[in-house]
């Protein structure tokens, strides 16, 4: 491999190891929060609504980071990791079809104003919204599982393209892999 090219996948390596990081962070904050008996008690309905913000924010900024690299760095991924092609961009054509993480993220995480309308969304239309991309319902359970499954430590290579963390993890260890081969094979 040329120095471009183990620049480029040093940087994804990296970017892949921070989006791990941040989405089982969030993932698990949420799940720790949620498991608490009082949590859900009508008088931290406030504060319980914060966590889901914030959590649903970091998954929403991740997930758009996750496109972004795909974006950005598509040809060396194609190039030194065809075999993950067909997973990556299944998880790409998901996050791109999730119409309320498209307008969670306009319309809320990277901006202060919804669109053409031009105006702040409520908290209701931000937890709807929130609903509308874990879809619908209370239970977040299922769309938690697709980014990251409660097991995820102890799932094996063929389960880790269930979830969008297991698939980051396959993509960042092949790149591991492959920059390892390069600095090998030039010592």
């Amino acid at each position: 491999m040329g120095f471009k090219l183990d620049t480029k996948l040093t940087e994804l390596e990296s970017i892949y190891t921070q989006l791990l990081s941040d989405f089982t962070g969030a993932v698990t904050v949420l799940r720790d929060y949620e498991s608490k008996p009082d949590f859900g008690h009508p008088s931290n309905s406030v504060f319980r609504q914060a966590v889901w913000r914030l959590c649903f924010s970091a998954i929403v900024l991740n997930c758009y980071k996750y496109v972004e690299a795909s974006a950005k760095y598509n040809r060396e991924l194609r190039e030194c990791i065809p075999n993950l092609t067909v997973i990556r961009n299944q998880y790409l054509k998901e996050i791109n079809e999730n119409t309320a993480i498209i307008e969670l993220r306009n319309g809320y995480v990277a901006h202060i104003q919804y669109g053409k309308e031009k105006r702040t969304l409520t908290n209701d239309e931000v937890q709807a919204k929130i609903v509308s991309m874990i879809g619908g319902g209370e239970d977040a359970g299922e769309f938690l599982n697709w980014i990251c499954p409660k097991d995820f430590k102890n799932l094996d290579n063929t389960k880790k393209q269930d979830s969008l963390v297991g698939t980051i993890e396959l993509l960042r260890d092949s790149i591991s892999g492959r920059i390892q081969g390069s600095v090998s094979s030039h010592d």
